[in-house]
């Protein structure tokens, strides 16, 4: 072999090594980046206003809700439930611009962000009816409707039963 195949052949691995150092960089970095956002997503909704509205969210009766009716059962308390709207209706622009993943979102605030979409559908369209403007809480809608399909065609297995058998990584 000649010193010139020979620097070819080098110079080959060292293209191919750098390529995949570079896959295994992105690939990293794409966990780290995904890691941040998860811990940003539970900070930023970890704080009282986020948990009273989600508490009464939950013990809302099971139906629909015009503007009126919801206003006449939480009173001021509606502020808290509104709260809960802007922080849902953010997520969903941010899952649709692929900054936070559906999944991630799914298993934070599935439940709640469906039960949200819920009660206030009919208040939503009643307030896109009066005010012609079918942009009010559009991602909400949007983001139900994806967590919605999403769980149609993979299913739910509640934690408690998908990881039973999850134990800690030995180190």
């Amino acid at each position: 072999m000649s010193i010139s195949e020979i620097s070819e052949v080098i110079t080959t691995i060292a293209v191919l090594a750098g390529l995949l150092f570079g896959a295994l960089e992105i690939r990293q970095f794409r966990k780290g980046r995904e890691r941040e956002s998860a811990l940003q997503l539970f900070e930023t909704f970890q704080n009282m206003d986020f948990s009273i509205g989600t508490k009464l969210l939950f013990d809302l009766p099971d139906k629909e809700y015009s503007e009126k009716e919801l206003r006449e059962y939480l009173g001021d308390d509606i502020k808290y439930i509104n709260l809960l709207g802007t922080s849902f209706e953010g997520l969903g622009i941010l899952v649709k611009n692929r900054e936070v993943s559906i999944d991630l979102v799914e298993e934070y605030f599935g439940g709640p962000i469906s039960l949200y979409w819920k009660r206030r559908k009919k208040e939503a369209l009643e307030i896109r009816e009066k005010t012609g403007r079918e942009t009010y809480s559009e991602f909400v809608q949007w983001l139900a409707e994806r967590l919605e399909d999403q769980e149609k065609s993979q299913g739910v297995v509640p934690a408690q039963i998908e990881f039973k058998d999850w134990k800690k990584k030995k180190q």
